[in-house]
């Protein structure tokens, strides 16, 4: 199956353009799409799928687009 992943200023191990798609096995879920990006939870602020808040066991179906915020700090 195949997502889109959008990206904003979250390392990955393939830095590039902010957005990319991921062929992913069916069934996967957001936390098996970090794996293949090499991110772990701690990397993600805020998460959405199809532009709604989603968590790291949602599973994922074609066509889904995920887009990745890092965790926001100052002081």
């Amino acid at each position: 199956m195949r997502v889109t992943v959008k990206r904003f200023a979250v390392r990955e191990k393939e830095p590039g353009t902010p957005s990319k798609t991921v062929d992913l096995r069916d069934g996967a879920t957001v936390r098996d799409l970090l794996g293949h990006l090499a991110l772990d939870d701690i990397d993600v602020g805020i998460l959405t799928v199809n532009g709604r808040s989603a968590t790291f066991d949602r599973i994922l179906a074609e066509g889904d687009a995920v887009t990745l915020i890092p965790p926001i700090g100052g002081g």
